[in-house]
């Protein structure tokens, strides 16, 4: 699977675009903002899949 880094700016312009080619497993998103990271775009299976296995609780750890 494809990885793209994409701006904020650039992100809302192309969201309908992105969200299909994310939602048919095409790609994952890294949204970004002046070259840091801010959030990833990822199909709703494998976040399904993350939440299963509970990889968001162990991520709260280290917070």
């Amino acid at each position: 699977m494809a990885e793209v880094r994409i701006g904020a700016e650039q992100f809302r312009r192309q969201l309908t675009d992105l969200l299909n080619r994310t939602s048919y497993g095409q790609e994952h998103v890294i949204i970004e903002r002046h070259g840091t990271p801010l959030a990833a775009l990822i199909p709703y299976e494998l976040y399904e899949a993350l939440v299963a296995a509970g990889i968001p609780e162990k991520l709260a750890q280290f917070d």
